[in-house]
């Protein structure tokens, strides 16, 4: 865990991750837990979604959102944003620990409450394990695309990393590594019936077992992902397609799936293929916002 030199004090905060996005996930846990917070006079502030903005920020180990509300808000009663800060953050962890759901997707956020009023939320390894697991079964973001390319050139690289990421999983089951659904690693076939879970969380070291910077690095760009998608209403799909590809060819050389892994590090190598397969699954969904038919499985 990275914590900020100028914090002021820290909690953990129980949150239920079940979403495509994980920045929609804390916004929503946030309205949901501050709609009893005495700290807003009711006749001159409503919760909304865009009071409670969240703010990716750019760290490589961790998954870090930071929200600006003390700031938004205190303006407005002549109070320092500090202050209003320090009233959400001690109320928010009185109920830290209090499960919202009975579904077996509570994971850990750790809280932080930074000079000079910023709330900041990272994600534990383990949260960002149910993620990995969870989010490619909830409903593809709906609205439709705010760019669609007219050159379908620009989109070859997107399928080139598409077929690669069948073929992997193909050699993948082949092999006996994995066994999928639906009995193709093709289209959409729905992930993996063996290993189910996808060992994503190492708990004896209380981390991610993809765990390596670029893999790091490749989950830190599905999560990017992910979030635009929802929360940006002019988001350009085909830029999005194209750092996911570069994050996951960088993977690829970087990272071994088959072989002396395989036999020896069996969790880690089948950790890897689901990355293969959160690529893949992002990637067709990226291409088919842009395109009427699927893209292909092989080149």
């Amino acid at each position: 865990m990275t914590i900020p030199q100028n914090y002021r004090c820290f909690s953990s905060l129980t949150v239920e991750i079940s979403g495509f996005s994980l920045q929609q996930q804390l916004k929503q846990c946030l309205l949901t837990r501050l709609a009893d917070f005495d700290g807003f006079p009711r006749s001159s502030c409503e919760l909304s979604p865009d009071i409670i903005s969240l703010s990716r920020l750019p760290h490589l180990k961790g998954i870090v959102y930071r929200s600006a509300i003390a700031f938004s808000l205190a303006r407005q009663w002549s109070i320092t944003p500090l202050t209003l800060a320090e009233g959400i953050f001690n109320h928010l962890k009185s109920i830290g620990t209090t499960p919202l759901s009975t579904e077996p997707v509570l994971g850990e956020v750790i809280l932080k409450l930074v000079d000079p009023g910023w709330l900041v939320f990272e994600l534990s390894d383990r949260s960002l394990g149910i993620w990995l697991q969870t989010f490619p079964h909830c409903p593809w973001p709906s609205q439709p695309s705010a760019t669609i390319s007219r050159n379908h050139n620009n989109l070859f690289p997107l399928e080139y990393v598409h077929a690669r990421c069948c073929a992997l999983l193909r050699l993948a089951e082949q092999e006996g590594m994995i066994q999928v659904k639906n009995g193709k690693c093709e289209q959409n076939f729905g992930g993996f019936k063996r290993p189910n879970p996808i060992p994503w969380y190492n708990p004896e070291l209380e981390q991610l077992t993809t765990s390596h910077p670029v893999e790091r690095s490749l989950i830190s760009q599905m999560i990017l992902t992910s979030d635009r998608l929802v929360n940006e209403s002019t988001v350009d799909e085909i830029k999005l397609a194209n750092h996911l590809s570069q994050a996951f060819l960088t993977f690829e050389r970087h990272c071994r799936i088959f072989g002396e892994i395989a036999q020896n590090h069996r969790e880690l190598s089948q950790a890897r293929l689901g990355l293969v397969f959160l690529t893949q699954y992002l990637l067709r969904g990226l291409w088919l916002s842009q395109i009427p038919y699927p893209p292909r499985c092989e080149l």
